[in-house]
């Protein structure tokens, strides 16, 4: 079973045509080997890459997630910039570093969906879930305290003088896809997008009225408080 209720932000009036729903329940993780790559000590410049074709791995667990609506999404893809590799994956990970602070569990009871390739269904959800089989509670703590995580790693992000992310902020260790692809500022402009942090965005505010109920950038499917979680991935992406 799960739960599910409305997004608590900080902005009202931001969100009230497009309150985002922030849902806990079971997850199901795909864990996919696509190959590996050879790496100079040297340099670490990569030698060869290796292909490979195994069958995936999977396991029930825990997850909590929230829907993101198209008022949030649809700007930042509309500019080109990659609102779910980029923007998306760059968030979880600062929420993940936050997770201690804010929920009293460890970063090592959380991952997320590191490589989000085009075929995963939920792609485009901020989403998080347990490592351990089965779940622990862990994502109980998150779906309690969620706002509360999202806003204090917006902060994270905005208050590290990095520009385009560091160990500080969004890059951290274990990362399926090994930290490639992650965008600070998409990620910001997604935490800013909700109402949290220093500024919210004029432009979403705006476009509240405009583009009206619609969901999503390209409706991730969802049954009830079930999540499927296509892939998690530490290993390399075929190119």
């Amino acid at each position: 079973g799960g739960v599910a209720r409305a997004a608590k932000l900080p902005s009202a009036e931001l969100m009230a045509a497009n309150t985002p729903v922030v849902r806990s329940g079971q997850a199901t993780v795909h864990w996919n080997m696509y190959g590996f790559r050879k790496k100079s000590k040297k340099d670490h410049s990569i030698m060869d890459q290796v292909d490979l074709t195994l069958p995936a791995v999977e396991y029930p667990t825990r997850a909590t997630w929230m829907d993101l609506p198209g008022v949030v999404l649809q700007p930042i893809a509309q500019e080109g910039s990659s609102v779910d590799r980029g923007g998306l994956h760059a968030l979880e990970h600062a929420m993940m570093a936050m997770a201690p602070l804010c929920c009293d569990i460890e970063v090592s009871e959380l991952s997320c969906q590191h490589t989000r390739r085009d075929s995963d269904p939920n792609r485009y959800f901020l989403l998080l879930y347990e490592h351990q089989k089965g779940g622990t509670g862990a994502s109980e703590k998150v779906y309690k305290g969620w706002e509360d995580l999202v806003g204090q790693a917006v902060r994270l992000m905005e208050e590290c003088p990095c520009d385009n992310g560091c160990p500080n902020c969004i890059v951290i260790p274990g990362c399926g896809d090994y930290n490639h692809g992650l965008d600070k500022r998409v990620a910001l402009k997604i935490g800013r997008a909700l109402g949290f942090g220093a500024a919210s965005t004029v432009a979403a505010r705006s476009s509240v009225t405009t583009l009206g109920e619609e969901r999503g950038v390209r409706g991730a499917k969802e049954s009830g408080e079930t999540m499927e979680v296509e892939q998690k991935s530490s290993t390399i992406p075929s190119s």
